[in-house]
């Protein structure tokens, strides 16, 4: 038996968009949160999708989001793409492969593969480019290049993984991560952390909450009941408003420069005046100010004065939330350190 055979053995087989099924491991796609690189979510909401509904579970469905259905609907014409720019033949894989060799069960799903490496495609939009590095190397968002470090945990027969990205400016770039000293410290690093995430499911201890999300989940009400400060408090306060000081300071600088840009936009714009833009010699353009029309916004002020009831009938219900504020008076004259 050959050793993708064998690995596909190990572990139940099912599609990647299964949500109940995923609860039996840690999928590939979860790497980066179990890693704690990801910033769209965080242990405390993957914890949630592993474990059942009876048991407050929750699953966090993103299949209806334009990004997935994008990059399902060109995910074969990438793939073509990559065969005729790169040379590179991807066959499509819907294998579940599976290692439980590190006490925790982990699957992986590959977009395809080549070879003996496998292939994951990613569709972005041209702002990010800045989070990608130079083609060829390993320098993808982190949360991708742990993705690429769980697949090659979940596959021990490949070299490596390819990672195709496009973008939405018709730019498709390639980038590798390969199976080598450096992806092998990551993968030991990563294991540790995939077990410590694991326990919490298995004995159902819930993670301590990294984001304003997992808070207004797990505390989404207040009692009448107030805590009295201690020295604790006070540390976590005199921190916190070091920090508030500095992010003063750094949207004061970001302020400038943005009234900067504008300024620099204003000069270029009255350059230009009633002309289309600027081209180059060569008849490309470089910078365009065209008239456009706006569909025009939506007066909700006027709607609700004129259709009071209509107004009334398709309001949203009124939202439970909690704002946490400081009294940084009382906090000078109370300072118990």
């Amino acid at each position: 038996m050959s050793k993708i055979a064998q690995q596909k053995d190990r572990g139940p087989q099912f599609t990647a968009d299964n949500h109940f099924a995923r609860r039996q491991g840690i999928g590939a796609s979860e790497a980066g949160t179990v890693f704690r690189v990801n910033p769209y979510n965080s242990w405390f909401e993957l914890y949630l999708g592993k474990i059942p509904e009876e048991e407050g579970g929750q699953v966090k469905d993103i299949s209806n989001k334009d990004a997935v259905k994008w990059g399902t609907r060109l995910e074969a014409i990438v793939i073509q793409a990559i065969k005729e720019d790169y040379g590179v033949p991807v066959q499509k894989d819907e294998t579940t492969y599976w290692n439980n060799d590190y006490g925790v069960p982990l699957y992986a799903h590959l977009d395809g593969v080549s070879g003996d490496r496998g292939v994951e495609i990613k569709t972005t939009k041209v702002r990010n480019i800045h989070n990608y590095g130079e083609e060829g190397s390993d320098y993808l968002p982190k949360y991708q290049l742990m993705q690429g470090i769980h697949q090659l945990i979940c596959c021990p027969w490949m070299s490596g993984v390819d990672f195709f990205v496009y973008y939405d400016r018709d730019e498709l770039r390639h980038y590798q991560v390969n199976r080598d000293e450096f992806t092998e410290r990551l993968i030991k690093a990563y294991v540790k952390e995939a077990k410590r995430f694991w326990k919490h499911v298995t004995d159902r201890k819930v993670p301590d909450a990294q984001t304003r999300e997992d808070i207004k989940h797990l505390y989404p009400q207040s009692t009448d009941n107030f805590l009295t400060a201690d020295s604790n408090v006070g540390k976590l306060l005199a921190r916190l408003q070091g920090n508030i000081e500095a992010e003063k300071q750094a949207k004061a600088a970001l302020k400038l420069s943005e009234e900067r840009v504008i300024q620099d936009k204003i000069t270029l714009s009255e350059y230009i005046g009633e002309n289309a833009g600027i081209i180059t010699e060569a008849g490309k353009s470089l910078v365009n100010f065209r008239t456009s029309e706006s569909k025009g916004r939506f007066d909700q002020k006027r709607f609700r004065e004129e259709e009071p009831e209509l107004y009334e009938k398709y309001r949203s219900d009124p939202t439970v939330s909690r704002r946490l504020s400081v009294s940084w008076k009382n906090f000078q004259g109370w300072l118990p350190f």
